[in-house]
């Protein structure tokens, strides 16, 4: 028996492309269900208990998120289809929310597939709000960042970041409080997030938040002292780009 899959979307020509590309190119997915409208796909959810749903976002009367957000218990992995713009597929990315942009890419599909497949846990209701915030965030709101550690799913503002440090293929979070967060994803993952939110990846190793610089050291190629103590290194390619960035070149 494959992954139980449930689609919804009210365009019934766009659920018949995904069906049949789940079908060409993910052949561990079973999709037993097509919804077109946001009350059919709740019962249908409620009755037949799918691991994943492929849920449209803009549909009539109710969109995807306010569909999720109606069922009680989210026991499935959600995957949001979208068409939307670059700043709601940040959002999507700050709140670690998968998603595939229409129309659909094979490769996109297949990923999107793996990743939910190896998740240890569902959406939560705290994502979704999350994620409505950080798309709200135009208006010069804090913005958070989902850290989905190995025990749970932490909400972390953007401004009480430190600096992020690569630890293979984890990265580490350490934040203004003094609390580490460890994720399993690669810390390029986070570049594109956080570097225009004021952070800047001085060497392979190290994202940093310029706020949190104290000491700019010259000796050798140079190196940072940080808010939390910790030295970071500057690879010699970045240090004329670390001092324009610190106002000091």
């Amino acid at each position: 028996m494959g992954i139980r899959t449930l689609l919804v979307d009210d365009l019934e020509e766009d659920t018949i492309i995904l069906k049949k590309m789940l079908e060409q190119h993910c052949p561990e997915v079973e999709v037993i269900s097509v919804c077109n409208t946001p009350q059919e796909a709740i019962g249908a959810i409620h009755m037949l208990k799918p691991r994943i749903v492929f849920c449209d976002i803009e549909m009539p009367v109710m969109n995807g998120f306010e569909m999720i957000d109606q069922i009680d218990k989210i026991d499935f992995d959600v995957i949001f289809v979208t068409s939307h713009d670059d700043y709601m597929l940040k959002a999507f990315k700050y709140s670690a929310i998968d998603y595939i942009v229409k129309p659909p890419k094979a490769e996109d599909l297949i990923n999107a597939v793996k990743r939910v497949s190896k998740k240890k846990s569902n959406l939560t209701h705290d994502q979704l709000n999350e994620f409505i915030s950080n798309l709200k965030g135009s208006n010069g709101d804090k913005k958070k960042i989902t850290l989905n550690t190995h025990e749970r799913i932490v909400f972390v503002s953007i401004d009480e970041i430190i600096r992020c440090e690569a630890s293979g293929v984890y990265s580490v979070f350490h934040l203004r409080d003094g609390k580490k967060h460890m994720v399993s994803k690669n810390i390029q993952k986070y570049e594109e997030m956080l570097l225009d939110q004021g952070f800047f990846r001085p060497h392979r190793s190290h994202i940093i938040n310029l706020n949190y610089v104290k000491e700019f050291v010259k000796e050798g190629e140079g190196y940072m002292l940080m808010a939390d103590g910790s030295r970071v290194d500057i690879s010699r390619y970045k240090k004329e780009e670390v001092l324009k960035k610190l106002g000091m070149y």
